[in-house]
This record gives structure tokens, sequence and C-alpha cells, in this order.
């Protein structure tokens, strides 16, 4: 059984959105993952990585789940803090 931390609401129609809409709730998830990141880790842990890490760990299980639309907005959040 694997351990979920959490999950994420993705709205049914985020593939026909603007791209200006999709990155709205992109930053919210991002922004929710950070704020949880800030409060419960270490400043002495490289907190992008950790994250980068934790969104790799996430896509991959979400397409193992067969959850590809969750997978594809973490796809698109990752892309974000790449940019």
């Amino acid at each position: 059984m694997k351990n979920k931390l959490g999950y994420i609401d993705v709205p049914k129609d985020y593939f026909s959105l603007e791209k200006d809409d999709k990155d709205i709730v992109c930053n919210s998830i991002l922004e929710a993952m950070l704020y949880v990141l800030e409060r419960n880790i270490s400043k002495k842990i490289d907190q992008k990585k950790l994250l980068l890490d934790i969104i790799d760990s996430s896509i991959t299980i979400n397409e193992i789940d067969e959850n590809y639309e969750t997978a594809g907005v973490l796809l698109d959040i990752r892309k974000m803090i790449n940019d």
C-alpha cells in the first residue's frame, strides 16, 4: 500500500483552459506546496530540490495510477519552476 500525503483536485476542463487560466491553477497548487514546505522543512534543506523531487515522484505515481490529468498538471508546474 502506498502512502499518499495529499491529493490535487484538478479541474475537469484543465487541458482545455487558456494558458493564463492554467497558470492560475498551477500557481495556486505551487503556492500551497511551498507553504507546506516552508512550515515543515528546515531552511538548511534545499527546498527547491526537495520540491522538484516531490513533484517528480508524484508525476511517476500518478502515471502508474493512470491519473494522467494530475500528472499533466504536475508536469506543467515543474516546467513553471524551471523557467
